[in-house]
């Protein structure tokens, strides 16, 4: 084994032993922030606070205390649930109460901005975006997260005095059609989509058999 195979494995294990260890740590946290407010030492609105929420009319801002963690089976636990789908989840009910009204949209175009603590080269598609995004299913803010309801993006910024993450949402009528337009995408409909595939050149099939199918 190269030095460079020791190195990756060594901080890949260490990585995520940091990374439960810290979220053990917020929960613990939680844990006595809770007991302190049922003794009477601590009121509500005193909690460490780890997301927050604001809303001008047309945009959702989410930032979340925290910046997102490298995408790896072994966090996708129940603590990455607590660590992110709920505090945006609650972010947003919170702003809710605040507006007095929900803040919901029909189709979002939902854009993550992940500030981390150092520069350096880092994968978007390596980043646990899923927890946070439910967040945003459960507060209500679209009903489905499926890929005809939202549409997200991943950005990377560098903070080392406050690295967070930041989630704004707005209607995809706001702004895809223009995305979409530029690289000339066009909705299709079922016969379009038929007549399209069908011009295009097929395979020889010299057995003049049916093709298996693919499922």
């Amino acid at each position: 084994m190269s030095i460079f195979d020791h190195s990756r494995d060594f901080l890949k294990k260490h990585y995520v032993e940091v990374e439960k260890l810290r979220r053990a740590v917020w929960e613990e946290l939680e844990n006595v922030e809770h007991e302190l407010e049922q003794w009477g030492e601590l009121k509500s609105e005193e909690h460490t606070v780890p997301a927050w929420a604001s809303y001008d009319g047309r945009v959702l801002r989410v930032v979340i205390d925290d910046y997102l963690p490298k995408r790896t089976d072994v966090l996708h636990d129940k603590s990455l649930g607590a660590n992110w789908t709920a505090p945006v989840t609650n972010a947003i009910r919170d702003l809710n109460k605040r507006l007095g009204y929900q803040v919901e949209f029909q189709k979002v175009l939902c854009v993550i901005v992940a500030y981390l603590p150092r520069l350096g080269q880092w994968d978007p598609d390596n980043r646990s975006v899923g927890k946070a995004i439910n967040g945003l299913r459960y507060g209500g803010v679209v009903k489905k997260d499926t890929w005809d309801k939202l549409v997200y993006m991943v950005i990377g910024r560098a903070s080392r005095k406050r690295p967070r993450t930041e989630i704004y949402i707005v209607e995809q009528d706001e702004m895809l059609p223009v995305i979409l337009e530029s690289l000339n995408i066009k909705e299709e409909t079922d016969s379009e989509f038929i007549r399209k595939n069908d011009s295009y050149p097929q395979p020889p099939n010299p057995t003049n058999k049916p093709p298996e199918s693919f499922w």
